[in-house]
């Protein structure tokens, strides 16, 4: 965009080009996420176009009960955690379903929009699934249009499972597993029938794992042993 003219005159001329299409190939980096940090200072997570798509893939291949274009989505993870790009956005957009943004988790909310919205799916962490099952309100709302909830980031009681299941009316949560470096699911309960309370369940589709020694990790420990679980797969 460009002024010219004499003085107090204004003439606009614009310039128009053609920009070449982006080319994005599946190892490019897509985004570079931060982890907590447990074991000591933050570091940025690679994380390419493949990586998080395949993981997208896997999931919908893992929840069953997903049905393209006809599900609702209830977002109450942020974004910038993998957990809740993968499991609420990515998830959510490859299976066209709607999803319905939650800016915080607040109690009154989330039951407000779980009952206006119908979700039939709500990812979540154990603590947002302890707060619905000891709120007293929370069963004056009709919740039974959720089909299937996995948590994550924190150990699942069964207790907590059990009690959600009650008072949904039948809702199935399940335990999951993973960490950002794998985009991040790598195991996860069966979302309908076959689950282990108290376990992170089998490997989800295309991942490997095993098992291995913490003084000699070349030795696969054997059944009952410690050990530390090392994974591979697309994501």
């Amino acid at each position: 965009l460009e002024k010219r003219g004499a003085e107090g005159e204004t003439n606009l001329s614009i310039a128009t080009y053609k920009e070449d299409a982006l080319s994005v190939k599946p190892d490019d980096l897509a985004t570079i996420i931060y982890p907590s940090g447990t074991t000591g200072e933050p570091k940025g997570v690679m994380l390419s176009h493949d990586n998080i798509t395949a993981n997208a893939r896997q999931s919908t291949a893992w929840i069953s009960v997903i049905e393209d274009g006809k599900d609702t989505m209830l977002a109450a993870l942020p974004f910038f955690h993998s957990y809740g790009m993968t499991t609420e956005l990515n998830l959510g957009v490859l299976n066209a379903a709607k999803l319905v943004l939650v800016p915080r988790f607040e109690l009154h909310m989330v039951l407000k929009q779980l009952a206006k919205e119908k979700p039939s799916l709500f990812p979540g962490v154990p603590r947002l699934y302890m707060q619905l099952n000891e709120a007293p309100e929370t069963r004056k709302y009709d919740l039974r249009s959720i089909k299937a909830c996995v948590s994550g980031a924190a150990p699942l009681p069964q207790a907590v499972a059990e009690k959600f299941h009650e008072v949904t009316g039948g809702a199935n949560l399940v335990e999951g597993y993973g960490l950002t470096e794998a985009s991040p699911v790598i195991h996860a309960n069966p979302v309908v029938g076959g689950a282990r309370p108290g376990t992170i369940g089998l490997p989800i589709p295309d991942t490997d794992c095993k098992i291995v020694d913490l003084e000699n990790p070349e030795r696969e420990v054997q059944h009952a042993e410690r050990g530390e679980l090392c994974v591979r797969g697309p994501q």
